[in-house]
């Protein structure tokens, strides 16, 4: 019997809305590199680590490579299995019929990763999706994901871990964080743009206001000058504060994986 200390994680990365045109895609690149992080750096005291949940990313993607490569994880479905889907599966009551016909089996983006340790290795001995397609007596699933379990076994004795080569994927994931740089400073451009030209039509109602003797133009031009100074004061905050915090965050996280690279490459030398 082995005992020792597991540690546990759960993380939940920024959900694809379009993979065509994936704007999140730098967001879930740097969730993935911090949660790598945050693993490779808390499992020190630890003989075996396990991360579980919804990372909103198949296993070709740049921020899967990245949350097993950087932390050292496995993932536990075999390659066997691989081709499981977990979300947008056919037999999933929540599959919208559209997904149903062009990818019936769905996409894996629903993970358990384990890392083990030198001295105690972790293999996996079953991996399966447990729940049935429908709640008993009920035409609807238990959720749009799938659950999913994973049986570990762990051993005793010394033995050598695994060493991912990241370099590539982290160059790639610093080429999209500056991608993502200058696609919000462009977005910082349109939303100014756009309060200037709001700010003529509320600048022309004032005045006609002035010219006017009629109430119900009086009212007319008083409810557009508050849709106007709405839209203009969501836009100023957009082209503003939020904008600032969304450039600030893409460059901290940005800076962080060069710093990492810069680490690996002085390791190797």
């Amino acid at each position: 019997m082995v005992t020792g200390l597991v540690a546990k994680v759960l993380a939940f990365l920024h959900a694809e809305y379009n993979r065509k045109n994936d704007e999140y895609m730098a967001h879930r690149v740097l969730q993935a590199f911090d949660t790598a992080q945050f693993v490779r750096m808390t499992s020190g005291g630890a003989d075996a680590v396990i991360l579980a949940g919804d990372l909103n990313t198949e296993p070709q993607d740049l921020a899967y490579r990245i949350i097993c490569g950087v932390a050292g994880l496995t993932d536990a479905c075999p390659n066997s299995a691989s081709y499981i889907g977990t979300n947008e599966c056919a037999n999933n009551s929540y599959t919208a019929s559209k997904l149903v016909r062009t990818r019936p089996e769905g996409k894996r983006i629903d993970y358990i990763l384990y890392l083990d340790s030198d001295v105690i290795k972790a293999e996996i001995t079953n991996y399966k999706l447990p729940l049935p397609n429908r709640v008993p007596y009920k035409n609807f699933s238990y959720s749009d994901h799938e659950a999913v379990t994973a049986t570990l076994k762990f051993t005793c004795g010394e033995h050598s871990t695994k060493h991912f080569d990241v370099t590539d994927s982290l160059k790639e994931a610093v080429g999209i964080c500056e991608t993502a740089l200058r696609s919000v400073q462009r977005q910082r451009f349109w939303y100014l743009l756009w309060g200037f030209i709001l700010l003529i039509p509320l600048i022309w109602s004032i005045e006609f206001n002035c010219m006017n003797t009629s109430l119900s133009i009086d009212i007319g031009l008083n409810i557009l000058r508050i849709l106007l100074t709405a839209m203009l004061c969501y836009i100023l905050f957009m082209s503003s504060i939020w904008n600032s915090v969304e450039k600030n965050a893409l460059k901290a996280g940005c800076l962080a994986i060069k710093i990492y690279l810069t680490k690996l490459n002085h390791d190797r030398n």
